[in-house]
């Protein structure tokens, strides 16, 4: 009679087989078991690290100071201490965090004339924001975030004003600007909806107590009332926002040390960005009025070539008749 295999599970015949088969099952129950701890550790660390991420993103920052405060610092520091994307005009006009904000510059044209606005819903996808539009409605931030934090970028009046004259002031009233407004097309068309959207902005929130400022051109043409504007708005904002949610940062004196310590975060080792100087932003205009020159000069070249095309062909055949 042949040897038949012993069954899987039966038990061993010999004290070694039975020892082996005591290690075996130790083994893989202590397989399990650290299987179960490492999936556990590992369901820890995500809820940690999902906590951790909740606490650091609990409430908005937005920066309240106009134009030309030092934003797009603030901006790039923002979003380094990880509160970013930060919301800002290069996003309504440019999309740099590659969000889309299609209708925006209407939506704040809106929201500058009075209508109310789901802040909530339109703000959702930024932790955070600074310069106008945005920085013009701190009562409507204060309103639909009560837990936010607000740092007021300053700068002496006159600075600014000097500042505001040789830069976005320049990108007014111009015919190759207002050639460039006219571009179907994205992202100039969004220049003709930023407009509409900063006169009402600016007469109804950024200066309302100033009446002979009226619009963007107004704040412009006029020193002593952009100034007047200016210095209300930030006695305004600073008698708003109550101290524990505020930070008044001093443009050129301040930076990461004030900024992080302000909102609870570790301070990096890096230098704080300075950003978007009067030079690099008339390199930015010279590169805009570039653009409307092509405007004019592309077609008017194409128009010319084409008639001296027709001109050229109608001599030829004229010749051969003759």
């Amino acid at each position: 009679m042949g040897l038949r295999p012993r069954l899987l599970g039966s038990e061993p015949a010999t004290p070694l087989g039975r020892r082996l088969r005591d290690c075996i099952s130790k083994d893989v129950l202590m397989v399990r078991i650290a299987v179960r701890v490492i999936g556990f550790l590992a369901t820890a660390a995500l809820v940690l690290i999902s906590a951790a991420d909740g606490a650091k993103h609990k409430h908005k920052v937005f920066g309240l100071g106009p134009g030309r405060t030092g934003t797009d610092s603030l901006k790039a520091a923002l979003e380094e201490l990880g509160f970013g994307p930060t919301y800002h005009m290069q996003e309504a006009l440019f999309e740099v965090a590659g969000i889309s904000t299609a209708g925006h510059l209407a939506t704040w044209k809106r929201a500058g004339d009075g209508e109310q606005i789901d802040w909530d819903n339109f703000l959702r996808d930024w932790p955070s924001g600074c310069d106008f539009p945005l920085s013009a409605f701190p009562e409507e931030l204060l309103t639909a975030f009560p837990a936010a934090k607000f740092v007021l970028t300053k700068r002496p009046a006159a600075e600014w004003y000097r500042s505001i004259a040789n830069t976005v002031c320049q990108s007014h009233g111009t015919t190759l600007m207002d050639t460039v407004r006219m571009i179907p097309f994205f992202p100039f068309n969004r220049f003709a909806e930023q407009i509409p959207a900063l006169d009402a902005m600016i007469r109804n929130k950024f200066a309302p107590g100033v009446a002979e400022v009226q619009s963007w051109d107004d704040l412009c043409k006029s020193e002593i009332f952009a100034v007047a504007a200016y210095n209300a708005w930030n006695v305004r904002v600073e008698a708003l926002i109550p101290n524990s949610q505020l930070l008044v940062f001093e443009v050129g004196k301040h930076g990461y040390t004030e900024l992080a310590d302000f909102l609870g975060v570790e301070q990096p080792s890096k230098t704080y960005p300075k950003l978007n100087s009067a030079a690099e932003f008339q390199k930015l205009l010279v590169g805009m009025r570039c653009v409307a020159v092509a405007v004019y000069v592309v077609p008017c070249s194409a128009l010319l070539f084409v008639t001296w095309a027709m001109l050229r062909s109608g001599r030829s055949k004229g010749s051969k008749t003759d």
